[in-house]
């Protein structure tokens, strides 16, 4: 796995607009629970506002050395705050 990979090297954190109660079903079912150090969703009452999530994650633990993405969303916040941006397929 990707990221399992990086897990030695990096603390791994998940920047979702799913609500933390689909993603531990869907990480449940796909093996990837207990893949992630740090978890940002969004709360239910949020409606799917990937911006908040980005500014709860960034006020709580500051920029994170780089984030691995592939929506055109992520870049653009990603630019604005001075975040290196990978796409998942770009090595590390």
């Amino acid at each position: 796995n990707y990221f399992a990979k990086l897990k030695g090297k990096y603390r791994i954190a998940l920047i979702t607009s799913m609500t933390l109660d689909g993603l531990e079903k869907l990480l449940n079912a796909i093996n990837l629970d207990g893949l992630f150090d740090i978890i940002e969703a969004t709360k239910p009452y949020e409606k799917d506002d990937k911006e908040l999530v980005w500014k709860r994650f960034l006020r709580k633990y500051g920029k994170p050395e780089f984030y691995i993405g592939e929506s055109r969303r992520d870049l653009a916040i990603c630019k604005r705050e001075g975040i290196i941006f990978k796409k998942q397929s770009e090595k590390i």
